[in-house]
Formats: structure tokens, C-alpha cells, sequence
């Protein structure tokens, strides 16, 4: 699922709820205490930002596919 809005200040806001299919992916994709799912999350916010050219934000989430 994926959620496309708009923020309070007119930034982009993005949600998107990444299914994988099986538990060992979570742990990979969320990473150490979450460090790796941020680190996504800013990366791809950074590139967003210079595509839309307006503030950018996306929240991740990482779910097992059941």
C-alpha cells in the first residue's frame, strides 16, 4: 500500500508499507535497532526532494505477508 499527501506545509508526504514474504527479510530490511529502514527512508526522501523539487518525506513500514 501506498499513501500520497500532502503535508501541513505543503510538503510531499509518503507512505508506503513494503510486504515481504517471510520474517528474515524484516529483520533485514529494518536492520540493526532500525537503522537500515531510516537510512532508506532518508535516501529516498533526498532524492525525492530534488525530483518534485519541494519538500519531501517517507515513512516506511516493513510487514510480513501473510
Amino acid at each position: 500500500m501506498t499513501v500520497w499527501e500532502e503535508g501541513p506545509s505543503g510538503e510531499l508526504v509518503i507512505q508506503k508499507k513494503l510486504l515481504v514474504p517471510k520474517e528474515s527479510y524484516v529483520r533485514f530490511l529494518i536492520g540493526p535497532k532500525g537503522h537500515l529502514i531510516s537510512q532508506i527512508a532518508q535516501e529516498v526522501g533526498r532524492d525525492l526532494m530534488s525530483i518534485f523539487l519541494c519538500d519531501a518525506g517517507i515513512r516506511l513500514s516493513v510487514k510480513l505477508l501473510k
